[in-house]
């Protein structure tokens, strides 16, 4: 029989990762009632083929989905529109701020009347593959998206276009921007391709301080932590979730992490025991003091045979790191309090979960053939790195997050798990989301 259960840290204030952004007046919540402008540049690649006329106009459809309370959608849809290589920019449409919207935009190249697209030769739209502009982003007064086009078999034909083009940076001069990147096999949409179960809205009456997240996490858990700071109960309260969707499941080695919106991802647990992990750990990530928690008191005492249990607590910093930015960002900072450098923990556990699959390659290989586990991962990697960087510079809220994520880029005691991801997950996934 597998035994279940989790020693919960809400009373140690060294343990609790949480903290204020010091500079949270220059980051504000739109008015709902303005429209953000976007602009997408053009990428250097294609500028000769516009000058031979091979590609010579763009389709654009952005859809609203959903949206805060309050604020009204508004899609904005092109069939066609012709290329101006003196112009500068692929569109510069508007937006609501505090919509979600899904992007689809393919390039070209049109007929005489430039009303049909007789060739498309790169699209973001490659099987079911689109951008999606969350309503967290567009909180931001300033954020920046990837639209990454994907070269089509046109394209490799035609233009002679290879899969591993380098990403063209986006413009600075509007409030959503929208870099391109020109991408292609390889890279992969791993939230389209987890398989989730339901988990129940049971309500909640709370003041969510301007974040959704803890809101939804608070909405879709019986047993919740309210006494303590909106960062600190959100992160108990992912472990209820988790623990209460694993219990349904007694007599079955697996694990659950609540991704959002009512969706959990169930995943099987490896053989592999997890103090193994700790031998995988880079050097300096063995001096900070979650991993003398975590990753040997926690795992020796409590959690011997669990793997998953290490993106278990990934998961819990991921929520209350993504909690205290979308606060912030509402203007809601001073909830945050006296807790500090809450960016860290998520930090952390990139290296600590990074090292398990590190472990999982050399030990037991065939495990990371498991979808659910690599797109688990990939949520957890991609939350991680998005809501750390949305916090670098800032002394109190970011102590060391931005530099443990560049130690995990640049470090050579990191190299070997850099390659094991680069590996795992592709080169055009891990350049997109982790930078190397």
């Amino acid at each position: 029989m597998i035994v279940r259960k989790r020693l919960l840290m809400v009373s140690s204030g060294a343990l609790l990762a949480s903290c204020m952004l010091s500079h949270a007046d220059k980051v504000q919540n739109p008015n709902p009632g303005d429209l953000s402008s976007i602009t997408m540049p053009i990428p250097v690649q294609i500028k000769p083929y516009m000058s031979e006329d091979k590609i010579n106009a763009y389709s654009l459809s952005i859809t609203a989905g959903a949206c805060d309370p309050g604020v009204m959608a508004r899609s904005v849809s092109q069939k066609l529109v012709s290329l101006d290589l003196a112009g500068g920019n692929l569109a510069n449409e508007k937006l609501v701020p505090g919509c979600a919207y899904t992007l689809a935009l393919s390039l070209g190249h049109a007929d005489a009347a430039r009303t049909i697209m007789q060739k498309t030769y790169l699209t973001n739209d490659q099987d079911g593959k689109r951008t999606e502009i969350s309503i967290e982003q567009s909180r931001a007064s300033k954020i920046k998206v990837t639209a990454v086009l994907y070269v089509t078999e046109d394209g490799k034909k035609d233009l002679k276009l290879d899969s591993q083009q380098v990403p063209v940076p986006s413009v600075d001069t509007s409030d959503v921007d929208i870099g391109v990147d020109i991408g292609g096999p390889g890279d992969f949409n791993w939230r389209k391709s987890i398989q989730l179960i339901d988990i129940a809205n049971v309500g909640w009456s709370g003041n969510d301080n301007g974040s959704a997240f803890y809101r939804d996490i608070m909405s879709h858990s019986q047993r919740k932590l309210e006494n303590e700071s909106a960062t600190t109960n959100a992160h108990e309260t992912q472990h209820f979730l988790n623990n209460a969707a694993r219990e349904k499941t007694l007599g079955v080695h697996d694990n659950v992490i609540y991704v959002g919106d009512g969706k959990a991802a169930m995943v099987m647990e490896p053989s592999m025991k997890p103090n193994v992990v700790r031998n995988y750990v880079p050097e300096a990530m063995k001096k900070v003091s979650r991993f003398q928690q975590y990753m040997i008191k926690q795992i020796d005492n409590s959690w011997k045979d669990e793997v998953l249990y290490i993106f278990d607590e990934w998961s819990g910093y991921r929520a209350d790191l993504r909690v205290a930015v979308e606060m912030i960002r509402a203007g809601k900072g001073s909830v945050v309090g006296n807790e500090v450098c809450i960016g860290d923990g998520a930090a952390e556990f990139l290296h600590f979960g990074s090292s398990a699959v590190a472990a999982l390659k050399e030990k037991e290989p065939e495990y990371l053939k498991n979808s659910q586990f690599k797109s688990a991962y990939a949520i957890l990697a991609e939350d991680t790195v998005t809501y750390v960087r949305a916090l670098s510079g800032d002394k109190r809220l970011d102590c060391n997050a931005n530099a443990y994520l560049q130690y995990f880029i640049n470090s050579p005691e990191a190299e070997h798990n850099r390659q094991v991801i680069r590996e795992w997950m592709g080169p055009v996934w891990t350049k997109r989301v982790l930078g190397f």
